[in-house]
């Protein structure tokens, strides 16, 4: 037998509970590499892992009640205490619960501050009956419960050239959570991670090498909140316009004619217009006649340009890269200076592939196309974008007689005359087709009408 001051003891303290201390830790594997990025900022910053009292709607945590005494030692929660606690049922879902009460896995639905009280009432005794404390221990804890962080883009593929200014920034952007965020580079054996890009704090990326890399944006508050985005960085393999509004409206006096009057229409130009111009599906149906304002919105045209890399996938942004548009009658158009790109939360929300995108205005009336060169990797050969994008330059429509109102009788005609407005468009025979269609006849008419449709063909590479 062993001496009795080598055998194996413990000593128990029986003491009475002071106070609760809540815990909140996320549930599920989506937490894993939230953590791993918390851990990863915390290390570079010094700061230490502090809990946190911030939940993120639909999401499940484990919420921890411990029992103290007075000089701070946590108690063992034995099987047979008993605690209630008091959540706000139309803000706190409770999917499941210890039978002690020292254990919940809740799920917020709501944004906002949330109160979670609790209270010892008493232990089960060997009769299983309750035996209720003379004085229950009370506590409670505030949590704030804010919507899911996103991030967007949330899948990133950048294109890169010899050429590149390694200070040209790429900017994320984040919503959702505390407002309040930490961006992180991930690194570790499965990820090249910093040595591929960096981010700023205020989610600015930048670009060093080709490879692929995750950034996480994590809540200031509680980084097992957090969101995260693939990039890749890979080599142009290919460049194309994408679909638009191809008619440019030529005022009286051309915005070419005046530099500071370009200059004042450019700064009051808002995203807007460059979005109803690249997407056109985005925007509704004008009504006509249009207003002075809106021609002359329609004074400056946005050109998309769409790209993928070697591997097929659609390039995000590319307005970094060295692309070139030029007319092909440059006395027609002006491309004006600047590879501009939609900002992040508008073009993941409207889902468009247009990676950059130049403005143009016209200079006389009439029609040409624009090409698009590049060059890519290791050439400094440029390359010619294998499609073209039509353009048409038009004047106000003006009527004759120059009249605001024509009277017409009932039961008689008028023919009305005008001059300029928007052309019919010439199209190639080589590279489109006349899709008819045929409508129903009005009431009274025996003929059917027709509808003509130019369309392009596929292998012209102008389509979506």
């Amino acid at each position: 037998m062993l001496a009795h001051h080598r055998r194996p003891m413990s000593i128990v303290y029986v003491v009475e509970p002071a106070y609760f201390r809540f815990s909140v830790q996320p549930v599920g594997e989506d937490a894993h590499l939230c953590i791993k990025a918390a851990r990863q900022s915390s290390q570079a910053s010094g700061q230490s892992n502090l809990n946190h009292w911030t939940l993120e709607t639909g999401k499940e945590y484990n919420l921890q009640l411990d029992l103290y005494d007075q000089n701070n030692h946590r108690i063992f929660p034995s099987d047979n205490i008993r605690i209630s606690v008091q959540f706000p049922e139309d803000a706190l879902e409770v999917l499941k619960s210890s039978k002690n009460g020292t254990s919940h896995v809740v799920v917020a639905r709501k944004t906002g501050t949330i109160t979670v009280k609790a209270t010892l009432e008493g232990v089960i005794t060997s009769n299983e009956e309750l035996k209720l404390f003379s004085h229950p221990v009370m506590g409670s804890q505030e949590l704030a419960a804010y919507s899911p962080i996103q991030i967007f883009p949330n899948q990133v593929n950048l294109a890169w050239d010899v050429s590149m200014n390694a200070s040209e920034r790429f900017n994320l952007a984040a919503k959702g959570g505390s407002g309040d965020y930490i961006w992180t580079v991930l690194s570790g054996k499965e990820t090249e991670g910093g040595s591929v890009v960096t981010v700023s704090q205020d989610g600015a990326l930048f670009v060093k090498k080709v490879g692929s890399a995750v950034v996480v944006v994590s809540d200031l508050r509680n980084p097992a909140m957090c969101s995260h985005s693939v990039v890749r960085v890979s080599h142009l393999a290919n460049l194309a316009f994408s679909q638009g509004r191809v008619e440019i409206y030529l005022p009286k006096n051309p915005l070419g004619e005046s530099e500071s009057r370009l200059s004042s229409v450019l700064s009051t130009r808002s995203v807007e217009l460059d979005i109803f111009d690249l997407l056109p599906d985005f925007q509704q149906v004008n009504q006509h006649p249009l207003n002075q304002k809106e021609k002359m919105d329609n004074s400056i045209l946005s050109v998309g340009l769409k790209a993928v890399d070697i591997d097929g996938n659609s390039i995000t942004f590319c307005h970094n890269l060295p692309i070139r548009i030029r007319p092909i009658d440059s006395s027609l158009v002006k491309v004006l200076p600047g590879l501009h790109h939609l900002p992040s939360p508008a073009k993941d929300e409207l889902n468009s592939n247009v990676c950059a995108f130049v403005r143009v205005i016209g200079l006389r009336e009439g029609f040409t196309e624009f090409e698009a060169y590049f060059t890519t990797g290791e050439q400094k050969e440029e390359q010619k974008a294998v499609s073209r994008f039509p353009v048409v330059v038009y004047k106000d429509i003006s009527f004759l007689p120059n009249n605001a109102f024509v009277a017409v009788a009932t039961g008689s005609s008028r023919r009305i005359s005008f001059t300029d407005g928007p052309n019919p468009w010439e199209l190639d025979i080589s590279s489109h087709f006349v899709d008819l269609q045929f409508t129903e006849a009005p009431i009274g008419k025996t003929n059917p009408s027709i509808r003509q449709k130019p369309q392009a063909f596929v292998s012209q590479g102008n389509t979506n």
